[in-house]
């Protein structure tokens, strides 16, 4: 794990959260400190992979518009 993890969502991609890991080297993966960080940044990923609201309104707009059903 890196001393920094920076998330970025896309369309637009753009960062959406700076991650500091203030963890002593060396990290052991079964540390238990490890483990609570690695669950924070993944939930921190899925999150930023949900559509934003913007996004999901303008994709409905154009389906709308298109007639995709």
């Amino acid at each position: 794990m890196a001393d920094r993890a920076l998330v970025m969502a896309g369309s637009p991609g753009r960062i959406v959260h700076d991650l500091p890991v203030d963890l002593e080297d060396p990290r052991e993966r079964d540390d238990p400190l490890v483990q609570s960080k690695r669950a924070h940044l993944m939930q921190i990923f899925q999150d930023a992979a949900k559509p934003s609201p913007l996004h999901r309104n303008a994709t409905e707009a154009t389906t709308r518009l298109v007639g995709i059903t």
